[in-house]
């Protein structure tokens, strides 16, 4: 396994209702999914930390929006790993393979941006990231 590290998801409404698009195309097109950011590893061994314990907070220029804890994605963020990686989606593609760059979920719902931001992420544990989105 690889590294554990944070990730901003980029996301954009593209939406009308939700509700009338339907599961399968929802999933095919990742929901609101456009990009990511992802932090860097750090110096910190991430197999000795409480993965589902750990605090996670978004700000937006420097104002915290939401927080939430990991323990929130299914009880542990290796068990969206662990459906992702044996559901039919998956294998449609070929399954999970090492080099693979995957968003586990998030411990916020969407903060949605009136303008230009700058985002950071930050995890216990993990060095945050940031991106300048404009």
């Amino acid at each position: 396994m690889g590294e554990f590290v944070a990730g901003i998801e980029i996301v954009e409404n593209r939406y009308d209702d939700l509700r009338s698009l339907g599961t399968p195309t929802l999933i095919g097109d990742q929901v609101y999914h456009v990009a990511a950011v992802l932090g860097s590893p750090g110096d910190a061994d991430w197999r000795a930390m409480e993965l589902d314990a750990l605090r996670g907070r978004i700000l937006i220029d420097g104002v915290e929006r939401d927080s939430g804890v990991t323990g929130d994605l299914m009880g542990h963020p290796f068990t969206c790993l662990a459906f992702l990686a044996s559901s039919s989606v998956a294998a449609a593609f070929g399954g999970l393979r090492a080099g693979q760059s995957i968003m586990l979920g998030s411990v916020t719902p969407p903060v949605w941006l009136d303008g230009p931001a700058h985002v950071t992420v930050q995890f216990d544990g993990l060095p945050e990231v940031t991106a300048r989105l404009t």
